[in-house]
């Protein structure tokens, strides 16, 4: 299999230094790059890797100088493909515009909330005039061309992303890290992985319902992959987050509450999430609690190493057993 590098523009979404996370190697803008490797490049990038991204990035500037200068870029390696029609170049933006994408999963979960869109940085792929597009190595001649995916308008304010602490080799220690920068294919490590990524994807939803009900959703995705009703969630999720029996029982409660009061109201009877909230904050606050939960879930479930849903329903029982409930 040919493979070969593509560099994925991202906008709204402000660094000043290059890095690399996994098999993605984050570069900003090309005005920046121009700084030098001593200057902009951190711990986790070689000096051999700078180079070869400075001369992508400095290959889009000649041709496409708009993005060079307005958007930081997600590199990755892939499959070489000669798209031969409009077809597969969508499939092809598509699929590696999505890959690069769930990279910045790391970013939101950390730095962003949903229902406040001020902050998020753009979808990879997606340059500032709504076009989607992406760019491609040539193997053999290391030439860069451009190809193009469909127009997308995602109208929303704010400034992006400017992350608080762009990565070192100390993010390795970040326990966010192995569960979004894995080698591991296991079901239940994708599984997770999914969950985290569905977090993110709720955060550009702009109807607080829908972003709801996915969050909801993900919950009942992690506890089974089978359908359950979701007042038994809770016995499946809440072993792995909960330190004490008081501390399960608080939980269940909560989540007992939401099922019927909220859940029950949105998906069943039709309600407005505004009707059931005393104000956008009070909406915004549960969100937050809610993704709080899988991401606590997710971490632990990932540092135990479980692999199937044998070893995860053990290990729930193990658990069950310790807190006394």
């Amino acid at each position: 299999m040919n493979q070969t590098k593509y560099i994925v523009p991202v906008a709204n979404f402000f660094i000043e230094s290059a890095f690399k996370l996994g098999d993605f190697i984050f570069s900003p803008s090309y005005e920046i790059l121009q700084n030098g490797y001593e200057e902009v490049s951190t711990d986790t990038l070689t000096e051999e890797e700078y180079n070869d991204m400075y001369i992508y990035i400095e290959s889009v500037q000649k041709t496409n100088p708009h993005i060079a200068m307005n958007s930081s870029f997600i590199i990755l390696q892939d499959e070489f493909i000669e798209v031969s029609s409009i077809e597969e170049s969508f499939l092809l933006v598509n699929r590696l515009s999505e890959k690069a994408d769930k990279s910045l999963d790391i970013f939101r979960i950390n730095e962003c909330q949903i229902g406040n869109y001020e902050t998020l940085p753009g979808i990879a792929g997606i340059s500032l005039d709504g076009f989607q597009t992406i760019f491609q190595r040539h193997p053999n001649s290391g030439e860069i061309s451009i190809l193009n995916g469909k127009v997308s308008f995602m109208i929303r304010d704010g400034i992006g992303l400017n992350p608080f602490l762009e990565p070192s080799l100390s993010i390795h220690n970040d326990p966010l890290y192995k569960c979004l920068f894995s080698d591991r294919t296991d079901i239940i490590y994708n599984i997770c992985r999914n969950a985290l990524h569905r977090i993110s994807e709720a955060m550009y939803m702009q109807n607080l319902n829908t972003a709801f009900i996915y969050i909801m959703s993900t919950l009942e995705m992690l506890a089974s992959p089978d359908y359950i009703q979701f007042k038994k969630v809770k016995s499946k999720v809440l072993p792995f987050i909960s330190k004490s029996k008081s501390d399960y029982h608080e939980r269940a409660k909560y989540l007992t509450s939401l099922s019927e009061h909220k859940r029950t109201e949105i998906v069943h009877n039709g309600k407005n999430i505004f009707d059931l909230y005393s104000s956008l904050d009070d909406i915004k606050r549960e969100l937050f609690i809610l993704t709080g939960i899988i991401v606590q879930y997710v971490e632990n479930v990932i540092k135990l190493d479980l692999k199937t849903y044998e070893e995860l329903e053990e290990k729930r029982n193990e658990l069950i057993t310790l807190l006394g409930v």
